[in-house]
């Protein structure tokens, strides 16, 4: 740079050179500027400039001196040139080789790749080059290009350094070249220049081609038809024989399955029959106990009866024997009903008697408690009252209550509702057992109890039977009801009762429904319908 002037009103800068005139444009981006410049093609009338030779007048003129003598100029009279340059394209290849100009036809060039509009290619030629130019002489070092090949390219490809491109293998069908170019001021050509190549499809893939291969492929197909037709009869006759014979087999097969599926039935019936049994067992437990104690009670006051039964009857003969000299003997019986002491053994027969009445009864209330429970004879829909199912279960399972478990009973006035009696015990059972279970299981000392509350809401009859066991989390709580599924140790129980009671209450057109905390015990709500579904 020889010399600077500013622009007062703009703070652009002007340079001079010895390759002519600069103008530095400062932009709105702090940091950044544009260069613009001015040499001979923009009619300025020399380009070496002398150093320090730079002079901007009052008026706004700008003097710059030069070898020639001095150029003088008014800003506003400065006018930028934006006109873009032409685009063309020089040079055409096919698989990097010159493709020569032939009029007649035998080349694809009939006349200059510049003035070429069109080019029709054969299939196999699919590697094409190409070269191009911006017809512009100003630092044409700086100009810029794009092309792009359609519909292969989606987007412009740019490139300052590169004036070819090439593309290999391209597909048959018709595409567009197109170039556009930038002069050294980044001016566009949007316009550019385009070349329509046309690749056709090779002979096999053309329409005619597809005709006449769909009707050979039409022939060979019915000439394979009527062939395999003929295979087809003679295996179908041998297919027959497979079937015929393969049906014997499945027949034979399907016998097999059905006795193995009447085992296993067996086999479910033998399980839920044992998983009664235990219930019974249970039962029959319990009752042996509570039966035991009133007839030993009643055995042992039978002797103590005796002995004062005799003693009477020994006073009595002795009253007979000397009926006749009553006066003169009474001394002595005085002496008799003092050492037997009369009164008391009136006062025992009594009280004996009244143990053997109580024992008794207690008797017949625990028989009759388990005639309600049991009713074997019950498989029929039949009006039952749920208070006395749960009384007699409980009854049943007094032996296990007793002076251990505390239970609490909240019985809601309930209408007698279309059930399975004996089932439904079954049920009261299988829960109320694993409840004393779960308390069992509590520490030593550790309060035990067991709440047993009925409630009825529209045509539902709720059930709810809750322990303040040791809970169960989640993961049991979700299998509770699954077949063999029990967290009780071998030998204790087989895993059947809840799953039994789910199918009854299934029967029953009714549910259970589980909760439980861990640590806070459980309860198992019995949802049980006031009428049946198909009673309704």
């Amino acid at each position: 740079m020889y010399a600077i002037l500013e622009e007062p009103e703009s703070g652009h800068l002007w340079v001079s050179t010895n390759r002519g005139l600069g103008q530095i444009k400062r932009a709105a981006t702090p940091g950044s500027f544009s260069i613009v410049a001015f040499q001979a093609e923009q009619k300025l009338p020399c380009e070496a400039f002398n150093i320090g030779a730079a002079y901007r007048s009052p008026s706004g003129s700008l003097y710059f001196g030069c070898d020639q003598g001095v150029t003088y100029f008014r800003r506003e009279d400065v006018r930028e040139l934006r006109t873009p340059p032409p685009v063309v394209i020089t040079d055409f290849q096919l698989f990097f080789e010159p493709v020569p100009i032939d009029p007649s036809g035998n080349s694809p060039l009939q006349q200059s790749i510049t003035e070429t509009r069109r080019i029709r290619l054969s299939p196999s030629q699919n590697v094409l080059y190409f070269e191009f130019a911006a017809l512009s002489y100003a630092q044409p070092e700086r100009h810029q290009y794009a092309y792009r090949m359609e519909p292969f390219n989606a987007e412009w490809v740019y490139s300052r350094d590169k004036r070819s491109a090439t593309y290999t293998n391209l597909d048959p069908g018709t595409y567009t070249f197109r170039v556009k170019a930038a002069d050294h001021r980044g001016v566009w050509n949007e316009a550019g220049t385009s070349l329509q190549i046309i690749i056709p499809p090779p002979w096999y893939r053309r329409p005619v081609f597809y005709f006449l291969a769909i009707l050979l492929l039409a022939a060979g197909i019915w000439a394979y038809i009527r062939r395999r037709t003929h295979q087809l009869e003679q295996n179908r006759r041998l297919l027959q024989e497979m079937v015929e014979t393969r049906t014997r087999e499945v027949s034979q097969q399907k016998e097999r399955l059905e006795k193995t599926l009447n085992e296993l039935q067996a086999a479910q019936s033998q399980l839920i029959e044992a998983e009664k049994m235990a219930s019974l067992g249970q039962l029959t437990a319990g009752v042996a106990h509570e039966i035991n104690n009133p007839i030993t009670f009643v055995s042992g006051n039978v002797n103590p009866l005796k002995r004062d039964i005799a003693d009477l009857i020994r006073l009595l003969h002795a009253y007979e024997a000397r009926l006749e000299q009553l006066e003169s003997d009474t001394p002595e019986l005085q002496h008799l009903k003092t050492e037997v002491d009369y009164p008391f053994i009136l006062e025992e027969i009594n009280h004996l008697i009244r143990g053997i009445e109580e024992g008794a009864d207690r008797t017949a209330r625990i028989v009759r408690g388990l005639r309600n429970f049991s009713r074997l004879d019950e498989d029929e829909l039949k009006p039952s009252d749920i208070t006395q199912g749960l009384e007699s279960t409980l009854l049943i399972l007094s032996n296990r209550l007793k002076n251990r478990i505390e239970v609490e009973k909240e019985y809601a006035d309930l209408p007698e509702i279309l059930c399975y009696p004996g089932k439904l015990n079954q049920v009261f059972m299988n829960i109320l057992t694993n409840a004393i279970q779960a308390v069992e299981a509590l520490p030593e000392g550790a309060i035990r109890r067991l709440s047993v509350r009925t409630w009825r809401e529209g045509d539902w009859v709720y059930i709810r039977i809750s322990d303040n066991g040791a809970g169960m989390s989640e993961a049991v709580r979700r299998k509770v009801f699954d077949p063999f599924f029990t967290t009780k140790e071998v030998g204790v129980g087989t895993g059947l009762g809840l799953s039994i009671s789910f199918g009854i209450m299934e029967l029953h057109g009714g549910r259970i429904q589980v909760e439980s905390i861990p640590g806070a015990g459980a309860s198992f709500t019995i949802h049980l319908p006031y009428r049946l579904p198909s009673q309704t």
